[in-house]
C-alpha cells in the first residue's frame, strides 16, 4: 500500500509542476521551442519542394 501511496505522491507533485511550469516561463520556452520546430520543418519541407520541382 505504500508505494502506491508513494506513487501517486510522486505523479500528484510531478503534475502539480508541470502545471506550474505552463503557467510560468517554462510553458513559453516549450511554446518557442515548438514554434521554432514548425518554422524549421516548414522550410526543411518548402526547400525539398523548390529543389524536387
Amino acid at each position: 500500500m505504500s508505494a502506491a501511496m508513494i506513487m501517486s505522491g510522486w505523479f500528484s507533485s510531478y503534475f502539480t509542476l508541470g502545471w506550474m511550469m505552463l503557467k510560468g516561463i517554462g510553458g513559453l520556452l516549450v511554446l518557442g521551442c515548438v514554434i521554432a520546430f514548425v518554422l524549421i520543418v516548414r522550410k526543411r519541407l518548402l526547400a525539398r519542394r523548390s529543389a524536387g520541382g
